[in-house]
């Protein structure tokens, strides 16, 4: 009964993803019309040529990466080690950084080497402050919760502890921050031809993004609670009832997240139509470019801490 709640987790987010992400994602290159792969102009015959291959690669990673959760779940299932689910968590954000971005930027690099040029940019004139996208109370609030469950872990004597899973979930929450930071403070450039509705269309996916990665921190945040409490705080008769209650929070989490993510993405869809991708064009004085400045070397960095943690703490 120790398990039934890292078992519950894991099934909620399998199949969550399995049923509400992979259908919007399955046609993700295609967001911005057929006049676009992965937010690249093709010529107009693209998808009746070498489109249908690039649409193929890219589904074929899509799978990839939905294998490898399922493999982070069904190994410590069948393994009868189901105390290691939560640490699927990390696994599946780190493949979905590596892969599925890893395949929009090489995709990018080899179908974008030479997008159109516009003569003239166009600017916001609205500052973007921190404590306009970022709750420094509930960042306070996070800190503290995770402050406390790691008290509680360094009094309860290393030697029976399990690290790998405290120290990824510590690491996938706050690492999470900076990645915050470089999206408020950095955007794509405005085109000239509807600049309100193109910067409209940026606030929306600012705040997207901001949203759904505070539901992830949260939901991070709740399994490290949980797993303190159940461990090394409550006694054996109060276990089931914890685990039942964090059962349906971390649930509703993932419901929460997934409603977010569908929904947000349909808005900034229908924002979106008929403008111009970020990174399929180029101003007259900087190149194309698909991510935010500063944002491909955090996701970078992001990733490679989660794959050097779960390296180091293999067991």
């Amino acid at each position: 009964m120790n398990a039934w709640l890292p078992l519950s987790i894991g099934i909620a987010l399998v199949v969550c993803r399995l049923i509400f992400l992979i259908r919007p994602l399955w046609n993700y290159p295609l967001s911005h019309g057929p006049s676009y792969f992965l937010g690249v102009h093709v010529p107009a015959d693209f998808y009746a040529g070498p489109g249908r291959v690039w649409l193929a690669r890219y589904r074929i990673i899509l799978c990839l990466q939905h294998l490898i959760l399922l493999l982070a779940f069904a190994v410590p299932v069948l393994s009868g080690r189901l105390n290691d689910l939560p640490i699927m968590a990390p696994v599946d954000v780190a493949s979905f950084f590596l892969l599925i971005g890893g395949f929009v930027l090489f995709a990018r690099h080899k179908l974008g080497t030479h997008p159109p040029q516009l003569s003239a940019v166009a600017a916001s004139l609205h500052p973007r402050r921190l404590a306009d996208y970022i709750s420094w109370p509930v960042e306070a609030a996070m800190a503290l919760l995770i402050a406390g469950c790691w008290i509680v872990l360094l009094l309860s004597g290393a030697g029976n502890i399990d690290w790998q899973m405290p120290i990824a979930h510590t690491y996938a929450i706050f690492a999470l921050l900076p990645g915050k930071i470089v999206i408020v403070r950095n955007g794509f450039p405005i085109p000239p031809d509807r600049p309100d509705a193109h910067a409209a269309w940026s606030e929306a996916g600012r705040r997207h993004s901001l949203r759904v990665m505070d539901i992830m921190r949260w939901y991070l945040t709740t399994i490290l609670v949980a797993w303190t409490l159940r461990h090394y705080i409550l006694p054996p008769e109060l276990v089931l009832p914890l685990q039942v209650l964090m059962a349906g929070v971390s649930i509703a989490y993932l419901v929460v997240l997934i409603s977010s993510l569908t929904r947000g993405a349909q808005r900034i869809k229908d924002l979106g139509h008929g403008l111009r991708p970020p990174g399929s064009w180029a101003t007259p004085f900087k190149p194309a470019r698909a991510t935010i400045p500063g944002g491909l070397a955090w996701g970078v960095l992001y990733c490679l801490g989660l794959v050097a943690i779960l390296v180091v703490f293999r067991r």
